[in-house]
């Protein structure tokens, strides 16, 4: 049986072996374990205020930490700069700061439009021989996304918004580096690489190795005015995930072990049959070995965000209110299972 822990705001969830989440602080100060920073210009900066990271003029940021594939990273961000706004998110990067991001790790790059001025194919993976995947997906300044970045040393999936269908898919099984980077940069049209300008906020960021149950880096921004909105594990086997609900009113909550479902999504090994049991403390308070046999299974299904289950599937959930306090998801199944949890408005 395996241990998951990871921390938020409101929520705070968790992985075992359990690593504490640590806010960001000022980049250049050299405060935190967590991340190291590297200036590409005299006014880059990469600092936290406001409940988020904000990379600006180029500002980059690698993890201290070494993070082997397969690791699994989401983030939430906006960009409040100019028109030429991006975000590069490169995983398997060595960190240094000669010889640019496609030449050392595997690049995963969004912005709001090309340097030629174009919003075409503005997001695409890149790596040392050029761009292997791209797609277009329309952008705007001031508006939230959320990013998740699947690598497993071989095969990479890039997601946007829509964190169980990728956008785009691509292989590449070069070994570059064991970190993790973010960077921002600006392009000001005709191909310049000027930088002056831009700016990313990212609100949230977790990196985590998917082919285990283990928490390898874990960091968080939260804003107070923010709420959680879901979260997820995906494990093999029985494991058990604990979470904390803050102060403050109950908060709704849909759980869910998905096991048989996983198939669609191309997941190997899934798991037949997923149960689910919810304890407060070491008291069990919900249980469930099929969604839609729960008294509540209407509403179950009609809970916005989550992607459907099959009526009569093996996948099981649980929709209840929880009041402040720690509780732990246990599931139990042979093969591949996804917990996840959701806050219904």
């Amino acid at each position: 049986m395996k241990n998951v822990y990871i921390f938020s705001a409101a929520l705070a969830i968790a992985v075992a072996p359990f690593t504490r989440a640590q806010p960001f602080t000022d980049m250049f100060t050299g405060s935190t374990s967590n991340w190291q920073a590297i200036a590409a210009f005299s006014d880059s900066s990469a600092i936290q205020s406001d409940g988020a990271l904000t990379l600006s003029n180029g500002g980059k940021v690698v993890t201290a930490k070494a993070l082997a594939t397969p690791v699994d990273v989401t983030l939430k961000f906006r960009f409040a700069g100019s028109q030429y706004d991006n975000l590069r998110v490169v995983t398997r990067t060595d960190g240094a700061t000669t010889g640019g991001e496609f030449a050392r790790g595997i690049v995963f790059h969004i912005q709001m439009r090309t340097d030629t001025g174009s919003q075409a194919n503005n997001v695409y993976i890149h790596n040392a021989g050029g761009v292997i995947a791209q797609a277009t997906y329309p952008i705007a300044h001031n508006q939230d996304y959320t990013v998740r970045i699947v690598d497993d040393g071989s095969n990479l999936l890039f997601y946007i918004n829509n964190l169980t269908s990728p956008l785009l898919q691509a292989t590449d099984s070069t070994a570059y580096g064991t970190k993790v980077g973010l960077r921002n940069r600006e392009g000001a049209g005709a191909g310049s690489f000027i930088s002056s300008g831009s700016q990313v906020k990212i609100s949230a960021f977790t990196a985590t190795a998917t082919s285990v149950v283990k928490l390898t880096e874990t960091v968080t921004m939260p804003d107070p005015r923010s709420h959680m909105v879901n979260f997820s594990c995906l494990g093999s086997g029985g494991f058990t995930l604990g979470f904390v609900i803050g102060s403050g009113d109950p908060k709704k909550m849909l759980i869910r072990a998905v096991g048989p479902t996983l198939a669609q999504f191309g997941v190997p090994n899934v798991a037949p049959e997923a149960t689910i049991t919810i304890y407060s403390g070491q008291t069990p308070i919900r249980y469930n070995s099929g969604w839609s046999t729960a008294p509540n299974a209407v509403e179950i299904a009609e809970a916005p965000g989550p992607f459907p289950l099959a009526n009569g599937s093996r996948d099981s959930a649980v929709l209840l209110s929880l009041s402040a306090g720690a509780y732990t998801a246990q599931t139990n199944g042979q093969g591949a299972i996804l917990i996840e949890a959701y806050e219904v408005p």
